[in-house]
């Protein structure tokens, strides 16, 4: 947060001395300003972004829709997010990440599946936060078909997909599937472990969950 407050000061300085911010500055402005969780700091800095006429900037509006929602004013975000015309892929992940974080998964799976008919492909981030939001509601069916395009996409060796995929195997009740998708990945974080040994756990499997741990301190 020291960082955001010294970016935040620097560009006060920048605006006293009557010089505009381009697309790049208003969006790290905007970046700094989400870091500290200010709604009010940052609907000021929306009315500058209207006040130049920056409005229409995806960046610029990326970071707007990323800002409201950490200040969990997902209402905000959403209103910013529809303004935003061509929608690109950090458009959608942003809001479906808002939605996710702010623990609104089923409106974070519709707008994943509305991203979905424009032809946008997700990637590994996406992936992460829709896999997230399929856990938290044990709703397995997105989850399974993502499990699919990751293989095709080649973005299933990413130690934070997959170990968000045997999070949610795990949670909907398939342990089998959960090991299998631990099994195969080459990395393994101390997430992917305790989500493993946690699956076993929830499932009564007290001895393979101690297995399972025993395995991990040897690593």
């Amino acid at each position: 947060r020291g960082l955001a407050i010294e970016a935040l000061k620097i560009f006060l300085r920048m605006r006293r001395t009557g010089l505009l911010p381009n697309e790049i500055t208003m969006a790290s402005v905007l970046s700094a300003s989400a870091q500290r969780g200010s709604p009010v700091e940052g609907q000021s800095i929306h009315a500058l972004v209207i006040l130049l006429g920056m409005d229409r900037l995806s960046e610029v509006n990326n970071s707007l829709v990323d800002i409201y929602a950490k200040c969990h004013m997902t209402t905000d975000a959403f209103c910013v997010f529809e303004r935003i015309f061509p929608k690109d892929l950090n458009s959608w992940s942003t809001m479906i990440n808002g939605f996710s974080q702010n623990r609104l998964g089923i409106e974070a799976l519709c707008l994943f599946h509305r991203m979905r008919l424009t032809q946008v492909s997700p990637d590994a981030f996406t992936c992460v936060v829709v896999l997230s939001a399929c856990s938290s509601l044990g709703a397995p069916e997105t989850g399974t078909s993502l499990h699919g395009y990751a293989v095709k996409a080649g973005i299933l060796s990413n130690v934070y997909v997959g170990t968000a995929l045997l999070n949610l195997y795990a949670k909907c009740g398939s342990a089998c599937m959960a090991k299998k998708v631990f099994d195969e990945m080459d990395e393994k974080n101390i997430t992917t472990w305790s989500a493993m040994v946690g699956g076993y756990g929830m499932h009564g499997d007290a001895k393979n969950s101690l297995t399972l741990l025993q395995d991990m301190l040897k690593k």
